[in-house]
């Protein structure tokens, strides 16, 4: 915690602790890739596999141990403005206690337009994968809050991507009545911008929420 104040006072993402604490990020959101991500992992990857943060938490990820050396991994990130991107730790200092670290951040406009707009069903086999490795991810967590929190931003970064199948499966294992028609209302709106209609209309028929289930029906309506 004392970490992550110090971050937000001073503007940091990142912090370098020592061999024994490692590392810790200020951040929405962070993934661990293959070393080899760093050349070709694509915008569009990236954006499934982090999908969309809205709370940030300080997190520690790599020490010197040989389990979770971070020189052998790719860091995924969002940071807390949600800029997304790519981190790598390069090796120690020579002249001073640190650190090398390498990052490249996504363009705006990229994780736009390769998210967003898409034609009703026609996504990547990647980024099909990675919204699938999401959901069985989320599906095994037992604690119902975090399964819930999880599986409803999933269920909303499918519908961007236009994965109604994945939205589906992610409603379906949400444990919450109240949340999942919460999220079924976000994503039948998700939908309809991106001309699903119809897709959006079947899933707000499974509202249990009257008021919600009219509400809903009644945007598509229009």
């Amino acid at each position: 915690m004392a970490a992550g104040k110090w971050m937000v006072q001073s503007g940091m993402d990142f912090t370098y602790l020592g061999t024994y604490d490692g590392f810790y990020g200020q951040l929405r959101n962070i993934t661990i890739l293959p070393r080899s991500s760093w050349d070709n992992y694509s915008p569009k990857v990236l954006v499934a596999t982090l999908g969309v943060g809205t709370m940030e938490a300080p997190c520690r990820f790599g020490d010197g141990s040989p389990l979770n050396n971070p020189i052998n991994y790719t860091y995924g990130f969002q940071t807390r403005d949600g800029s997304l991107g790519l981190l790598q730790i390069v090796g120690a200092t020579t002249n001073q206690p640190g650190v090398k670290i390498r990052y490249k951040l996504v363009p705006p406009d990229s994780t736009v337009s390769e998210t967003n707009g898409n034609p009703a069903g026609k996504i990547s086999d990647e980024t099909r994968t990675a919204l699938n490795e999401r959901l069985e991810a989320a599906s095994d967590i037992n604690n119902a809050q975090v399964k819930d929190r999880l599986l409803s931003n999933l269920a909303n970064d499918a519908a961007e991507a236009g994965a109604i199948e994945i939205v589906t499966e992610s409603l379906s294992a949400m444990f919450n009545q109240n949340e999942r028609d919460d999220t079924t209302l976000a994503v039948t709106r998700i939908l309809a911008k991106h001309g699903m209609r119809k897709e959006a209309i079947e899933l707000a028929k499974g509202i249990g929420n009257y008021t919600i289930r009219d509400q809903t029906l009644s945007e598509l309506a229009q």
